[in-house]
């Protein structure tokens, strides 16, 4: 698709390529089952091929992280995880006592490198904590391979990657436990969380622990999530949809990338995220944010500080060589080259337009 670029950027006075507002995610009506936590945890579980007791809902994510610690009985050593997109694990892991130790990335799916994890696993490591990179799912059969040498367990970090697959596997299903958080962009919307497990034992002691702390999700977000879940393929085909087109615009540009996708995988879509190539851009990632949004595209940095870098997780380190910055190029790179931006069913073609208007705009303008 061609669109004009030669304008002045809205941020300098031009006219922007939008001027109407963007559109928002629908809101979907509350379900009215009788029961509806049961029946969502029926239907979520249901869907992975398991039994009906192995999904457990809880208030929020924090909550299903310190359950899921609890329930694997993990009061100390190291949690590895993903040096960027883990805020949350790396919270609750500290919360929980355990030395927090990030582990880098693969540059494209933005997830768990196994190559990397091999060498940060060691005698401390209690517990691996794995993500989907804004959708996409992570290498799953090469870190399930290094895991099964060592005994640590994996949790799964789903929450980005609902609907999405690998090698034809769901997200959520590799794990000893698999967690999704409600809220933001994810496809499914609200406060709360869920976590899933094939280990009837495991999910038992998780909820019945969830009981005792009268840690249940509030029923009126749960009928917001059931909704959306029964609406969840109709979201990801869209999602998909719109992603693809904009994945197909951005062929011609020479200075920004879409997102990554493989033969093995089916992606999520929790937003799209698209790739500044620093070396060809002249702006710092938050005057290009500045600048799209002057153009009447919402869009924010994709990612925030690296786990590596951040003082209260560093606080908590072991002084490991190779936690040094030169263990972490992709971390250390990626924060500054990444855009998020929106993806759901409220949008349609024709903002997948504006937004490709604006893209290539902005990149006449900045290289």
């Amino acid at each position: 698709m061609n669109h004009t670029n030669s304008a002045q950027l809205g941020i300098n006075g031009g006219t922007p390529v939008r001027e109407k507002p963007f559109p928002e995610r629908p809101n979907l009506s509350p379900a009215t089952d009788k029961d509806p936590i049961t029946v969502f945890e029926n239907s979520f579980a249901s869907f992975f091929g398991y039994t009906k007791v192995a999904a457990v809902t809880c208030q929020d994510e924090a909550t299903a992280y310190a359950l899921a610690f609890d329930a694997l009985d993990i009061t100390d050593g190291e949690a590895v995880l993903p040096s960027l997109t883990s805020e949350a694990g790396g919270t609750a892991a500290h919360a929980a006592g355990l030395t927090v130790r990030p582990s880098e990335l693969e540059p494209d799916s933005i997830t768990l490198s196994p190559h990397r994890l091999t060498r940060v696993l060691n005698k401390h490591t209690k517990v691996v904590i794995a993500n989907y990179g804004f959708g996409h799912p992570f290498a799953a059969n090469e870190i399930l391979r290094i895991l099964e040498l060592t005994g640590v367990p994996l949790i799964e970090d789903a929450s980005a990657g609902l609907g999405s697959s690998y090698h034809g596997h769901p997200a959520g299903s590799f794990g000893r436990l698999a967690l999704f958080s409600f809220g933001r962009q994810h496809l499914l919307p609200g406060q709360g969380a869920v976590l899933i497990s094939t280990d009837t034992e495991l999910v038992s002691k998780i909820r019945n622990a969830r009981n005792k702390a009268n840690a249940h999700i509030q029923e009126d977000q749960v009928r917001v999530a059931l909704n959306a879940w029964r609406n969840v393929d109709e979201e990801l085909k869209v999602r998909r949809q719109l992603a693809w087109e904009l994945t197909l615009d951005l062929r011609d540009c020479k200075a920004l990338d879409g997102m990554a996708h493989s033969r093995w995988i089916a992606h999520g879509y929790d937003c799209y995220v698209v790739r500044i190539r620093s070396l060809l851009w002249k702006r710092s990632l938050n005057e290009t944010v500045a600048a799209l949004r002057s153009e009447g595209i919402p869009c924010t940095p994709a990612l925030g500080s690296s786990t590596q870098l951040d003082l209260e997780a560093n606080a908590t380190m072991h002084k490991h060589k190779d936690l040094s910055q030169e263990h972490f190029p992709v971390s250390k790179r990626l924060p500054n080259e990444l855009i998020a931006l929106p993806l759901h069913t409220g949008m349609t073609d024709l903002d997948i337009s504006d937004i490709t208007a604006a893209l290539e705009k902005l990149e006449a303008a900045s290289t």
